[in-house]
């Protein structure tokens, strides 16, 4: 017996349904295994997607957190980055070996100021670029300097629009869940000023 239209649009493939009443079915993912000795075939479920109905489309089961969840601060990091590729570039040449260092520093003294080392940890920085060492007077002088060139740099992609910019990017953080990053769910205004701004938010 075929199912409605409403739930066919929810089965792709690799996708099985049960029926539970004729407003109501489930959707799990599962695979087909042969039983040892007979020509028969069991349905084996491997995960729970979840329920359709008919007013409600599919209703997505939540998934099981296992294991820690760790948070980081990831969105004014990301915007400062993406200002600054060239500059990166440049340090390499410069500083050598110890660029990272000067790099991820300058990015956290434009961010916390002179809280920026005991931040590092809670920044997607640390990440990114883990296991830098954020001391030595010559590194700091570097990283400030950069602090001034992102001032800058802001000003000329954001203008007015820098403030509410900046509150965007601070609600936005990565997520260590499942045993896999993602990002936070973007609000609309987050999409909106990745298209006018050319923002990539991923990591």
């Amino acid at each position: 017996m075929p199912y409605p239209d409403w739930v066919m649009q929810h089965k792709t493939k690799g996708l099985y349904v049960n029926k539970v009443n004729e407003e109501t079915y489930r959707l799990y993912r599962g695979h087909s295994q042969r039983i040892p000795g007979t020509n028969k075939v069991k349905r084996i479920v491997d995960e729970y997607i979840g329920t359709i109905t008919k007013s409600e489309g599919l209703k997505r089961t939540q998934p099981k957190v296992k294991g820690s969840v760790r948070v980081l601060r990831y969105g004014r990091s990301c915007v400062l980055s993406q200002l600054m590729p060239q500059y990166a570039r440049q340090l390499k040449q410069v500083i050598g070996p110890h660029w990272e260092a000067a790099y991820v520093w300058g990015l956290l003294l434009h961010q916390y100021g002179e809280s920026a080392v005991s931040w590092y940890r809670y920044d997607w920085l640390s990440e990114r670029y883990p296991g830098v060492e954020l001391s030595g007077a010559h590194l700091k002088q570097e990283a400030l300097r950069m602090t001034v060139m992102l001032d800058d740099k802001l000003r000329q992609r954001f203008g007015a629009a820098l403030p509410r910019m900046l509150e965007i990017a601070d609600r936005i953080y990565r997520v260590h869940v499942n045993g896999q990053w993602v990002t936070s769910e973007l609000e609309p205004e987050a999409v909106q000023a990745a298209r006018g701004y050319g923002i990539v938010w991923e990591g």
